[in-house]
């Protein structure tokens, strides 16, 4: 199983995001904040930043850190168990 990359895709008005598509799987839409949320392959990440901040309604694309946050939430968790100090399930 591929890894996947969320991009949050900050847009100029919320027409053309259809045309996000070719680009990865489109997960959310906000409609009030202007923004897409989309996930990509983990090796392509860079060049979809690339090609998805050139196109002319995009004002920001941010990769998300969520799997970042999660392999550090396991880190701590493994710690705490191997040092037998965990009392709260996270």
């Amino acid at each position: 199983m591929k890894k996947r990359v969320g991009l949050a895709v900050w847009v100029d008005h919320l027409r053309p995001i259809r045309h996000l598509r070719r680009y990865g799987t489109i997960h959310y839409v906000s409609n009030r904040c202007k923004y897409a949320v989309l996930y990509v392959d983990e090796e392509q990440v860079d060049h979809m930043v690339r090609a998805i901040s050139s196109l002319n309604f995009v004002r920001k694309v941010e990769p998300s850190h969520y799997h970042e946050i999660v392999e550090n939430l396991l880190k701590k968790k493994e710690k705490l168990t191997d040092e037998g100090n965990l009392s709260v399930n996270l």
